[in-house]
């Protein structure tokens, strides 16, 4: 078991860490467990990334985390960080939330905003791209800042750098409340 095991190395090290690590863990089976806050080297290192809430396992990462409150609007309910709004299913949410979690994997990323039954969609700007080894993890600032997981040749599709223009589409279902 490793707890945050890159906090005291310095930034050239760290890569070297996670090879070791990985190397361990392909060559020798060895499962390995760490807990970390960084969430991009949890999703290079590991097959499986798990939450933790105010102490309690969570069953969607803690990517796109926002603090905020429950709205009734006539348009439907919605979770209001203070910069955006978040529409979520009616009668889907604990009365007492106090923050709204979207799985990474469940926001597509467009070049063009497009009509779906998906209710929330942001234009944004790409801030972050990290390779994650079949994985792109994506950082867009969209009012609040999101972290978006798409496949390389979605990447290279949407021709995405950082600074590209993007819109971010999800279901109101893909909201978690705590």
């Amino acid at each position: 078991f490793l707890d945050e095991p890159t906090a005291s190395l310095d930034a050239r090290h760290v890569d070297r860490f996670e090879r070791i690590i990985a190397r361990i863990n392909s060559e020798r089976g060895i499962t390995v467990v760490m807990t970390s806050h960084n969430l991009s080297r949890a999703y290079r290192l590991a097959e499986n990334v798990f939450s933790l809430f105010e102490g309690s396992l969570m069953d969607s990462t803690m990517d796109n985390l926002f603090p905020g409150r429950i709205l009734k609007t006539p348009e439907g309910p919605c979770f209001d960080t203070g910069a955006i709004r978040i529409w979520i299913l009616p009668g889907s949410h604990p009365i007492d939330a106090t923050h709204a979690s979207i799985d990474p994997e469940n926001i597509i990323a467009s070049k063009e905003p497009f009509a779906s039954s998906a209710r929330n969609q942001f234009k944004g700007i790409v801030t972050e791209i990290v390779d994650e080894g079949g994985r792109i993890l994506l950082g867009v600032q969209a009012e609040e800042n999101f972290k978006v997981l798409i496949t390389d040749l979605s990447l290279l599709k949407l021709g995405l750098n950082p600074g590209s223009e993007v819109y971010l589409t999800f279901k109101a279902s893909s909201v978690k409340l705590l």
